[in-house]
């Protein structure tokens, strides 16, 4: 039995099948599982580490790195006549396949109490061999797998209801209940499917609530230890409240070369740089989140115009515990550069003065801005170009805005992938004759280039 709190990894590659498919909505996945369990997180008494990283060799080190009490893996599960494999991705977003054996072999060295596996056909035997989740029960106390085709939506609703059962500290018998009684209801209110076979989804999903098969060597048995003291969840931005979307959709490759700059030891200072709307303060938000679940740092932001200084917010920290990892987020310079120029205004020199000096070890320092800073040295400059496609037309789904893939085509074209260009079409009525919506294009790169 572990000790709690109750360690949950989420582990969801995302792979993108086909150029014009979308990939899994792991996003929004991921955020209705980090609400449902927050007030167990909050309180200290779950600890949930998600990892967009689709890379095996991610999973092998995460796996590595402590004991777990439930790895779930969610993604896409492939079988041919003779073996099944799980998709994993390579660092450019492609797809790579794992098989049983190699999946197999990582579990055999590592110390998991609960295997999730949220694919397709991962319960089902293949050619006269046990289904990859019987053979991972040989060394793992609980596994659970998908007899057939899972549905996204069934997935998720599987795993919010699992989870949510055991931080209410049921056994894991009836968390499995409690999932699969979640799966009969995929469809929220008012909403509808929107496919050209109901008669063949309707099956699908009269389905979904047989597929979980559950291998324990004793479900009835608790095997959460919860007699432990509590440590409340760090508050990232309790310094200064930055207006973030509750999703954040895309960006995984500049993610994985961005932590591994931010772990390098000799860079100190990173900078995001690039044109307002394309998402800096969004993705420095989200390294931030990363670095404060997966390696325990603690934060400090400073967004250019708050009243406190610079050396009172720095000398503030260091009071704290100087020997903890930390990471201080400036948010938002470009407010204090020359636009011609780039260099900072004369009452703000001080700042880059103190931060060319500054050399305390454990200390990060992120910043975002539209221009270089030619006044700072030895930091890391990093230029942010526009989004990929299938990010940009993921993000627009999300919001919910009605305009077909060709129109998105378009407005990504036009705009150049620009999420303040967005924000003005959702604040817009949508049109959809072709002569007005160039129209209304044509009013939205306007508005971009008199904010640039």
């Amino acid at each position: 039995m572990l000790l709690g709190p109750l360690q949950i990894l989420l582990f969801s590659p995302l792979v993108t099948l086909t150029t014009d498919s979308l990939p899994l909505e792991r996003e929004i996945e991921q955020f209705e599982l980090r609400t449902a369990l927050q007030t167990w997180i909050t309180g200290g008494e779950v600890r949930l580490v998600i990892s967009n990283d689709g890379r095996f060799a991610t999973l092998t080190q995460l796996l590595h790195s402590q004991a777990w009490h439930i790895v779930i893996f969610s993604g896409h599960g492939v079988k041919n006549a003779y073996e099944f494999c799980l998709l994993f991705a390579t660092i450019s977003g492609q797809a790579e396949l794992i098989s049983t054996v190699e999946l197999l072999q990582l579990f055999k060295s590592v110390t998991v109490q609960c295997v999730v596996l949220a694919t397709c056909h991962s319960g089902e035997s293949i050619n006269g061999n046990n289904s990859l989740a019987e053979q991972l029960a040989q060394t793992i106390p609980h596994v659970i797998g998908m007899k057939g085709i899972l549905l996204d939506r069934a997935g998720q609703r599987f795993i919010k209801a699992f989870t949510t059962s055991l931080a209410q500290r049921q056994n894991i018998e009836i968390a499995m209940q409690q999932g699969c009684q979640a799966m009969t209801k995929l469809l929220n209110t008012s909403e509808v499917w929107h496919l050209s076979s109901p008669d063949h989804l309707q099956k699908l999903v009269n389905q979904q609530e047989s597929l979980p098969i559950l291998y324990s060597r004793n479900p009835s048995m608790p095997w959460i230890d919860w007699n432990f003291r509590r440590k409340s969840e760090i508050q990232i931005f309790s310094e200064y409240s930055i207006k973030l979307s509750p999703v954040f959709i895309g960006r995984h490759i500049e993610i994985q070369q961005l932590i591994k700059k931010l772990q390098h030891e000799k860079i100190q200072q990173l900078l995001i740089r690039g044109a307002g709307g394309l998402g800096k303060t969004a993705l420095a938000g989200k390294l931030i989140e990363i670095l404060v679940e997966q390696q325990n740092y603690q934060v400090m932001t400073y967004h250019i115009g708050e009243n406190i200084s610079l050396l009172d917010k720095v000398e503030s920290l260091l009071e704290k515990r100087p020997q903890n990892r930390w990471i201080l987020w400036l948010e938002g310079l470009e407010k204090i550069q020359n636009p011609q120029s780039n260099t900072t205004t004369m009452i703000n020199n001080l700042m880059i003065y103190y931060l060319n000096r500054v050399q305390v070890m454990n200390l990060k320092i992120l910043m975002t801005s539209r221009y270089p800073i030619p006044q700072l040295l030895n930091y890391d400059d990093y230029l942010l170009t526009k989004p990929q496609y299938s990010d940009f037309q993921r993000y627009v789904h999300y919001l919910g805005l009605p305009y077909s893939c060709s129109q998105i085509k378009l407005i990504y074209q036009a705009i150049h992938g620009n999420f303040k260009g967005i924000q003005l079409l959702q604040n817009l009525s949508p049109v959809f004759e072709s002569e007005d919506f160039s129209k209304k294009l044509a009013m939205v790169q306007r508005y971009l280039r008199a904010i640039s």
